[in-house]
């Protein structure tokens, strides 16, 4: 049989046209059942007017949701009766209709292949927008279903269109030209992704969204228990999988190697698909919602139900941006050849770095963005909230801070990654405690390098640590803000978990004190509790750490972990206490005895206000402080 006249299972003009019908039909019959509702009792011809007309207006007024599923179902049937009628008048006898030249009869197979699937999408998704109508929990057509019988509907359809992504994948071979296999690919990920979706969204609403304090949501990381989420991962991995492969298919087809694509990778992509739908259906029977006891728990420290918009936004700017850009360099080189993708790379990047490096941004904040702040400083409790469990900025003393003196805030420790020195500043709670001081936080210059994370950066107003940096930033600002341990201290962040419980401060830089001294600004330290529980080295090696980063200047083998294993940080609320100032002695030229003096003072200020206050934190109460030398 000659390459695409391989029929599919029940594809026929009969099914085409019993598709075009069907939809309109449920959607009449899902009208019918909604006048029944309404005017039973008023059988004026005037009453009937009004429904008709409220029935007419009824697919626009059910809610977005209800709007989008609609809008989504006619645009496959009205793809689906396109396709009919263009069969239908291809394969008719007659001299006045020929189509031949629009629609080879080497084609006709695939077309209708394609027509079935835009209708069964059509259906689908229409039976699913009448879930959603005005966000009742059951269907409005069959009055009395139960969440989880609803929930179970979506999940089976879920399933079936994973099954017919499948079944698109298996006729590949079939057809008869590189569009029409290419046609076929897109429609098996667009059922991947409509099954997907809908199981994981909307069965999931079905399921839970009325449940105390539960509030189901489509993006809610670290949410519904550690068999729930464990389940999910395994879900939404093996989607991204089912992905990879479509798009590994369809790129071999492009180059013209489709002959030499295997069996087993047309197979293993439609099990991974069937693999994804069955454990993202069946995490939702693991999700345990929070009950109003965690829920006042969560609001007494200060934590959210719910994150907004904007915090998951400044969440992922602080945690993922060089993930974000590592995945995009890695789809561009995968998806086309390296010579494309260099040229493609090269030629965003160079312009990129020159526009945004002119001016020195990263020495002089030219790049500053006070709207972002705002933005920034308004939802960052709302962020952190929900990410680490909660945000706190205490005084260790009644001191007053003039805002017109200069002052050197020393950040510590530096851990795995100080992400708090690049938001505390912005918390409301640091300008009410220290109201009319805004430091600059210095970084280091590599997160200048990045891109996406130099923007971040630069509008935030960070600046890269260095002599000059530090003097200007000082001499125009009035206060800075750095971790004067460094990534010495990264090395040593591990011993936090330890038997001993160890908090490691790296005391062996004076650089900061001596120009604090030059330019008589007092010195503030900065002691946070909770941010070494954020993250952990999955490589837990101190030994080799300690070699490398005295040999290269960083801890290799490094790789920062959170919550189950990703970059997303651990949930333990952060406390940032702010010590006494430490005056300096004199302003100009500082002798290395008044080095070593303030010194002193300044850790010994640190140590102080760590035994002042571990005990307001369970993890720290057993704690040490010690005070380290090494390079």
């Amino acid at each position: 049989m000659a390459a695409g006249t391989i029929p599919l299972p029940l594809a026929s003009e009969a099914a085409l046209v019993t598709l075009s019908l069907t939809i309109p039909a449920t959607q009449g019959l899902w009208l019918s059942a909604q006048a029944s509702r309404t005017h039973t009792d008023d059988r004026s011809p005037a009453s009937r007017r009004v429904s008709l007309w409220t029935l007419f207006l009824l697919p626009f007024s059910g809610g977005p949701k209800h709007i989008a599923f609609q809008v989504a179902a006619w645009t496959c049937w009205i793809q689906l009766c396109a396709g009919t009628v263009l069969i239908s008048a291809a394969t008719t006898k007659t001299d006045f209709v020929a189509l031949d030249t629009l629609v080879p009869k080497s084609h006709h197979q695939f077309l209708l292949g394609a027509s079935l699937v835009c209708g069964i999408l059509g259906e689908a998704l229409l039976l699913k927008s009448f879930l959603v109508f005005t966000g009742s929990r059951g269907s409005r057509l069959l009055s009395g279903w139960p969440a989880y019988v609803a929930a179970a509907a979506v999940v089976g359809s879920g399933a079936l269109l994973s099954l017919l992504g499948f079944s698109l994948m298996t006729y590949l071979d079939s057809l008869p030209d590189l569009p029409s296999r290419l046609v076929y690919c897109a429609l098996a990920a667009v059922c991947l992704i409509i099954s997907t979706s809908c199981t994981h969204g909307l069965a999931g609403d079905l399921l839970h969204g009325d449940e105390e304090g539960a509030g189901w949501r489509f993006f809610q990381p670290g949410v519904g228990g550690t068999i729930f989420v464990a389940i999910q991962a395994c879900g939404w991995i093996f989607f991204a999988l089912a992905i990879l492969g479509v798009g590994a298919i369809a790129r071999a087809m492009i180059q013209g190697v489709v002959h030499r694509i295997s069996v087993e990778l047309h197979v293993g992509t439609g099990i991974v698909m069937i693999m994804g739908q069955v454990m993202l259906g069946g995490s939702l029977m693991a999700f345990r919602s929070r009950s109003k006891s965690a829920r006042g728990e969560a609001e007494k420290h200060g934590s959210r139900q719910r994150c907004s918009f904007s915090g998951h936004c400044i969440s992922s700017m602080l945690f993922l941006p060089a993930h974000i850009f590592g995945g995009v360099v890695f789809l561009l080189f995968s998806a086309v050849s390296f010579q494309v993708a260099a040229a493609v790379f090269s030629s965003i990047l160079i312009p990129y770095y020159g526009l945004t490096s002119w001016g020195a941004p990263a020495h002089t904040g030219r790049r500053e963005w006070g709207a972002f702040k705002l933005w920034w400083g308004t939802h960052i409790v709302d962020a952190m909230s929900c990410w680490l469990g909660g945000l706190e900025v205490l005084r260790s003393s009644k001191s007053v801070l003039p805002p017109d003196e200069k002052y050197v805030f020393g950040y510590h420790p530096h851990g795995l990654l100080p992400a708090g020195a690049a938001y505390m500043a912005s918390a409301p709670a640091f300008k009410q405690t220290l109201p009319g001081i805004e430091p600059v936080t210095l970084v280091a210059s590599v997160l200048f390098a990045v891109p996406l994370l130099r923007d971040i950066a630069a509008w935030g107003g960070l600046r890269k640590v260095s002599r000059d940096t530090f003097v200007l930033a000082l001499e125009t600002r009035r206060s800075v803000l750095l971790c004067p341990g460094g990534q010495a201290e990264l090395v040593d962040a591990y011993r936090i978990h330890g038997e001993h419980k160890e908090m490691v401060i790296n005391v062996r830089h004076r650089g900061f004190i001596r120009l604090a001294l030059q330019q008589g600004a007092k010195l503030v330290p900065v002691l946070v509790f909770g941010e070494l529980h954020s993250f952990r080295n999955l490589f837990n090696w101190p030994q080799v750490q300690q070699w490398a980063y005295r040999r290269f200047g960083f801890p290799i083998p490094y790789l920062m972990v959170g919550k189950y294993y990703t970059p997303l940080p651990n949930k333990h609320p952060v406390a940032f206490v702010i010590g006494d100032p430490i005056s300096p002695r004199s302003k100009g030229a500082a002798s290395e005895e008044d080095v070593e003096l303030v010194h002193s003072e300044y850790y010994g200020e640190l140590r102080r206000i760590f035994e002042e206050h571990k005990g307001r934190f369970a993890e720290y109460k057993d704690a040490k402080l010690v005070f380290s030398m090494e390079r």
